[in-house]
């Protein structure tokens, strides 16, 4: 089995008060073994989550759905889908800040891992 190829290379500027905002446009995912993916689990590295103010806000596909876990972080993504559908879908995730202050610079990381069901990407 192959491991499905993860590719973002834009980065989100965001400003206190701006509401939501996509979290990436630039998103691709490739499955060399297959067109079927599982899973993708979209999370923040916990260095840099603040569970009061960070969450990634996620609409429901037909074949995708989208659960956030404010205490770890994370959102789960499940369902059988195309590589293409869960790039669209991850293409659609947004990125907000609910508290009213956030010290200046701050970097925040997130992570996407996909997964076959069988591997998972790096």
């Amino acid at each position: 089995m192959s491991k499905v190829i993860l590719i973002m290379s834009d980065a989100l500027r965001y400003e206190i008060g701006d509401g939501p905002q996509l979290l990436t446009t630039e998103f691709e995912a490739i499955d060399p073994d297959q067109d079927s993916l599982m899973s993708a689990e979209i999370g923040f590295r916990i260095q840099n989550y603040n569970a009061d103010g960070d969450e990634l806000i996620f609409s429901n596909t037909d074949k995708i759905a989208g659960t956030f876990n404010s205490q770890s972080g994370t959102l789960s993504l499940t369902g059988k889908a195309s590589a293409a559908e869960y790039m669209s879908a991850i293409r659609l995730i947004q990125y907000n800040y609910t508290e009213s202050s956030l010290p200046s610079d701050t970097v925040k990381i997130v992570y996407i891992t996909l997964s076959d069901g069988s591997l998972l990407s790096d």
